[in-house]
């Protein structure tokens, strides 16, 4: 079986989030830990699941909330395309997730159901840790942030790290 990879500019954006809570110190501790330096990671490039499970685990033993909020911030530190997604309705950022998804992970999928104003996510095949879920939370409630969105996310089946799919449901104005 091949290893399950992802692209560089996610863990680039997760580190982005470290340096910004932690500091300098606080990257240099999180680079020894993941066994990666951030300027080393190219945006485009693919790398082993294994750096970013680390990073789960490296924000998890700091304290869950840093997972959800990490991964909060590193969905909104997209450039030019933060700008862009402030002008898109969140049900559009929903829709287009499932590509998103396969954009940056090569395993794993991403389904939207969708209703008025709410949406279950089955993130299937997707857990590498047991903070997997809390950083899909994060994400989802990036995007409410990077739409200017009122919403809520919820974790409504948060697995553990050896059972492989989360749900979440989301509620927006």
């Amino acid at each position: 079986m091949e290893e399950k990879k992802f692209r560089g500019d996610l863990l680039k954006g997760y580190y982005k989030a470290v340096k910004k809570f932690w500091g300098v110190k606080g990257l240099k501790e999180c680079e020894e830990y993941v066994g990666i330096k951030m300027d080393d990671i190219k945006n485009t490039r693919w790398y082993p699941i294994k750096y970013h499970s680390k990073m789960h685990r490296f924000l998890g033993e700091k304290g869950e909330i840093y997972v959800i909020r990490a991964a909060r911030y590193a969905i909104q530190d997209l450039g030019m395309l933060s700008y862009l997604v402030r002008f898109v309705s969140y049900e559009r950022l929903l829709k287009k997730s499932p590509k998103s998804y396969q954009d940056t992970f090569d395993y794993g999928s991403i389904e939207i159901d969708l209703d008025e104003n709410s949406a279950l996510v089955k993130c299937k095949d997707v857990v590498t840790t047991e903070y997997t879920c809390l950083a899909w939370k994060g994400v989802f409630l990036g995007g409410l942030d990077a739409t200017n969105t009122k919403g809520t996310v919820e974790i409504i089946d948060h697995k553990e790290k050896r059972d492989e799919d989360c749900f979440l449901k989301i509620e927006w104005e």
